[in-house]
């Protein structure tokens, strides 16, 4: 009975959301968009354990239902290649941007284009350089040549994204947010300041971030499945991601810069700078992976006592002591308006 009463919620949802998510994987796939969704909606099912939040179910589908709309354009397109060159007759017509990188290529001059037409088939220097007749030192310059012909070409096309580094990720989850309290008083808080704990999932490594006293609590409100009288501010970034038809796909915090942490969240394919503060709290609020760059972690990860080294960057602190922000403590921090007000 409970089983089908959690499959009877699940379909409910589903049927609630199922129109808004299929337009947007529509905006991929076209007309397969419906069996995109149904893939996904199984896939969701069969996962469902890992939505933590109910609210952001939307979401979080609208997510598992583009990446499987990307991996069947991503095989479509490798089995069609296949199939044409062994002369089934199939034609692989391509994405209207890829089009629009095919017609720029076209304009390369001639020894470029050959060099970038090989290199999109997936042939190393070496063997386009045996192909055409050249080495692969002139191979790899014709390709610096072109890529920077192409990015001229392809602008216009093309959104304002920031340049991107890929790095070894490490996912982790969020372990605990600390606080420090007066030693007689433990439920007031005598620093303006918090750190957050993110723990290796797989591995014994912890990774202690400082953070504000606003995003700090933030995170704890999610550890401890709190909420507050009104959304604050990391909840309306998720909400407006949402209505937006986008899907957090990731976040990442890539490098560690003169004791800053830098991070990135992916949208939808799109990369966009962010504090560590800002992407964790989004992605505990949509159900994306938070991920550190390996470097990060064999740098700055703790396998002992991560608060206690977080400590030892400074001592510069009022009298009291590190304690868990408890749902207690927390309740402090977002206590109801006495008198109506427009917050």
């Amino acid at each position: 009975m409970q089983l089908r009463g959690m499959t009877s919620a699940f379909a409910d949802e589903v049927a609630a959301v199922r129109p808004r998510v299929t337009a947007v994987v529509a905006r991929l796939v076209g007309d397969d968009a419906e069996d995109v969704v149904q893939e996904a909606v199984l896939r969701a099912f069969l996962s469902l354990s890992q939505l933590r939040e109910r609210d952001r179910f939307e979401s979080w589908l609208c997510g598992i239902a583009l990446n499987v709309a990307k991996m069947q354009l991503r095989r479509a397109a490798t089995e069609a290649r296949v199939l044409e060159a062994a002369g089934f007759g199939v034609t692989y017509e391509e994405p209207e941007p890829l089009a629009d990188v095919r017609d720029a290529v076209a304009l390369l001059p001639s020894s470029q284009r050959d060099a970038v037409l090989h290199y999109i088939e997936g042939l190393s220097c070496e063997e386009i350089a045996t192909s055409l007749g050249s080495t692969p030192g002139a191979v790899k310059a014709r390709l610096h040549r072109a890529r920077i012909e192409l990015r001229r070409r392809l602008a216009p096309y093309a959104p304002i994204a920031l340049k991107r580094k890929e790095y070894a990720m490490i996912e982790m989850a969020l372990d605990d947010v600390v606080v420090r309290v007066d030693a007689e008083d433990p439920e007031k808080l005598v620093w303006d300041q918090r750190i957050v704990v993110l723990r290796e999932k797989e591995g014994p490594r912890r990774l202690p971030i400082w953070m504000g006293a606003g995003e700090g609590n933030a995170l704890a409100l999610r550890l401890h499945d709190a909420s507050t009288p009104r959304p604050v501010t990391a909840d309306l970034m998720a909400d407006l991601v949402r209505v937006l038809g986008g899907a957090v796909e990731r976040v990442a915090v890539t490098k560690l810069k003169a004791k800053t942490f830098y991070a990135e969240v992916t949208v939808d394919g799109k990369t966009l700078d962010a504090r560590p503060s800002d992407a964790i709290n989004l992605a505990v609020r949509t159900g994306a992976p938070v991920l550190v760059s390996a470097t990060v972690l064999d740098e700055a990860g703790i396998e002992g006592n991560a608060v206690e080294v977080a400590l030892s960057e400074g001592d510069d602190f009022p009298p009291g002591e590190w304690r868990s922000l408890t749902k207690d403590l927390l309740a402090t921090q977002y206590s109801m308006p006495t008198a109506p007000t427009d917050t």
